[in-house]
C-alpha cells in the first residue's frame, strides 16, 4: 500500500484536525482514511469530532488491502511539527508487518506508527443552524469569549459557558458574573426562527474552534447530536461538545439600564487610565471613576489619572467597579465609549460602543455592576 499527498495540503489540513485529539482520554484517536483520489484526516474523543480530506496520488494498493488505519497521535503531530514549509511530496508507504506508514520526502524520512484497533466514530442526526461570515464570527466569537468565568470544568456553570442563541441574528452571549456582552451579528438562519435553539458552549473547549479557517469566507454552523461546530470552504468540519447546561435568563437585565446619566470618553484614554491603576496598585480589587465637573478621575483611592470628558448630560457621581469587571470590557469598545447609568441607582452601568459617526451601536449591550449595588448578574454564578 502507498500512495502521495502535497506536504502542504497535508498539514495545513492535519494542524486544524489534529486540535480534535486528546492524550488524556483513553478512547481519543487519530484516523486516517484512503477514499478513492482523497485522504481522509479524522481525530476524535469523547467531546470532539474534527475531519479533513486531501487530495492523493499515485495510489497502489492490493484489492483487498486495508484502507483506514488509527496512527500514533502523538508522533503525527511530532511530524507535522517538522514538515517543511514548501510544497514537496510525502509518500505514505505501508510497512509490510503492517505496523507503521514510512513517510519519505526528499529531505528525510519519517515513521508513523499504526495502532490495533480502529474505534469507528461516525456523525448522526446533522442539524444546519447557520451559514455566517468566518471573519466575523471569529472576530464576536472571541470577544464574547473574554467575558467568560474561568471556573474548572468540574463546577461548570452558564457562567463559564458561551451562549450562542440563533435568532434572526446570531447573540453570543458571555458574562463572568459581574460584567456582561451579548454581541448580534448578522447570518443566514437555516432552520425554523420560531425554535430559537440556544447552543452552550464551556471555555475549555472554545480554543479548538478558534482561528482554524480562512478569513473572509463562509462557515456552516452544525450540530450532531450532543456537538457543535462549523464545516468551512475547505470541507474540514470542527465540532466540540455542546455544555448540558441551562441557559441564563438575562435579557431582565438590559431592562435594568437606563439613559438617564450619560457621559463620554476616548477609548484609548479610558482604558490607558484604567490600566495605569490596575498597575499601580495591584492589590486592590476596586477602580473608583470620580465624574466631577467636565473631568473624570480613575483612582484606586491612592493614585489617580485624570481624563477629558468629551461629552456629558451626568450630575457628579463615583462609580465604583471591580477589576474583574472591567477587564473584558476594552476587548470590544471601538473609538469612543459612552456610560450610561440610571440617576438614583445606577445598579447597572451600560458601556455603549459608539460607531464612526458617534451613534450608539445597537448590535452590542456591555452591562457591568457597580459594585456599590448588587445584581443579578452576580447571583447567576
Amino acid at each position: 500500500m502507498e500512495f502521495t499527498v502535497d506536504t502542504i495540503q497535508f498539514a495545513n489540513v492535519a494542524k486544524v484536525v489534529i486540535k480534535g485529539l486528546d492524550m488524556k482520554d483513553e478512547v481519543s484517536q487519530a484516523l486516517l482514511k484512503l477514499d478513492g483520489d482523497k485522504l481522509i484526516i479524522q481525530c476524535t474523543s469523547q467531546t470532539t469530532f474534527f475531519k479533513g480530506e486531501i487530495p492523493v496520488s499515485h495510489v497502489n494498493k492490493e484489492t483487498n488491502e486495508v484502507t483506514e488505519w488509527a496512527v500514533d497521535g502523538k508522533q503525527l503531530t511530532t511530524i507535522l511539527s517538522i514538515l517543511p514549509s514548501f510544497p514537496m511530496d510525502a509518500k505514505f508507504t505501508m510497512s509490510s508487518s503492517n505496523r507503521q506508514f514510512n513517510i519519505t520526502t526528499r529531505n528525510g524520512k519519517f515513521k508513523l506508527p499504526v495502532n490495533d484497533h480502529v474505534i469507528e466514530y461516525n456523525m448522526e442526526d446533522v442539524t444546519v443552524l447557520s451559514e455566517i461570515d468566518s471573519t466575523e464570527f471569529m472576530k464576536n466569537f472571541t470577544r464574547a469569549s473574554k467575558f467568560l468565568d474561568s471556573e474548572p470544568l468540574s463546577t461548570a456553570s452558564a457562567t463559564s459557558c458561551l451562549h450562542l442563541i440563533f435568532d434572526d441574528k446570531i447573540k453570543m452571549v458571555g458574562t463572568n458574573g459581574f460584567s456582561l456582552v451579548e454581541i448580534a451579528v448578522e447570518h443566514d438562519l437555516k432552520v425554523d426562527s420560531d425554535d430559537t435553539p440556544i447552543v452552550l458552549l464551556r471555555s475549555n473547549q472554545l480554543n479548538l474552534l478558534a482561528n482554524a479557517f480562512e478569513a473572509n469566507t463562509t462557515l456552516t454552523l452544525i450540530e450532531s447530536n450532543n456537538l457543535f461546530g462549523y464545516k468551512d470552504s475547505n470541507n474540514i468540519i470542527a465540532l466540540v461538545s455542546k455544555a448540558d447546561i441551562n441557559p441564563l435568563a438575562y435579557e431582565i437585565l438590559k431592562t435594568r439600564v437606563s439613559d438617564e446619566q450619560t457621559i463620554t470618553f476616548d477609548t484609548n484614554s479610558l482604558r490607558f487610565a484604567t490600566n495605569s491603576m490596575f498597575k499601580l496598585c495591584p492589590t486592590s480589587d476596586l477602580i473608583h471613576y470620580v465624574i466631577n465637573d467636565d473631568t473624570m478621575a480613575v483612582n484606586d483611592n491612592e493614585d489617580d489619572m485624570k481624563l477629558t470628558v468629551i461629552d456629558k448630560s451626568a450630575d457628579d457621581i463615583t462609580l465604583t467597579f471591580s477589576k474583574i469587571s472591567l477587564l473584558p470590557v476594552f476587548n470590544v469598545l471601538e473609538e469612543n465609549v459612552q456610560l450610561t447609568w440610571a440617576e438614583d441607582a445606577p445598579e447597572i452601568v451600560k458601556f455603549n460602543v459608539l460607531k464612526e459617526d458617534n451613534t450608539v451601536d445597537e448590535n452590542i449591550f456591555i452591562g457591568v455592576r457597580s459594585e456599590e449595588h448588587t445584581s443579578e448578574l452576580q447571583s447567576q454564578r
